[in-house]
């Protein structure tokens, strides 16, 4: 697979408001997971860092993309993969009073290996 040829997430992205997350999780039953996220529109990248519950044990590792904005800050999220990844965030943020809006919701999807799921807290910078 490579993200510049036959799979491209940035010109699959038809808005250019979107992120491409590069994510590595380690972990036996409680983990640590960190990354980077790529903005589309100006190649900006935001590193993050988190702990949570893994339920495959070991080093899983998933490139996915969503048409959300990066929100520095606070953020939750559950991920299931098995080649295909998928994941829903919540994301606090600064701006606490964003939580609870459709504003403060995101999906991710693209490929992750090996299977598993992970529920993890992680803060974006």
């Amino acid at each position: 697979m490579s993200l510049t040829g036959n799979y491209n997430y940035r010109s699959s992205a038809s808005n250019k408001s979107g992120y491409t997350n590069y994510n590595v999780t380690v972990g036996y039953g409680v983990g640590v997971t960190a990354g980077v996220m790529v903005e589309d529109s100006s190649n900006k990248k935001h590193l993050y860092v988190g702990t949570g519950l893994v339920i495959k044990s070991g080093t899983s590792g998933s490139i996915t993309h969503s048409s959300s904005k990066v929100t520095t800050g606070y953020s939750t999220a559950v991920q299931a993969q098995a080649g295909y990844a998928f994941q829903l965030s919540h994301n606090f943020g600064a701006d606490i009073e964003k939580f609870g809006t459709d504003d403060s919701w995101s999906t991710e999807s693209g490929y992750g290996w090996p299977r598993g799921v992970s529920l993890t807290g992680y803060w974006i910078f």
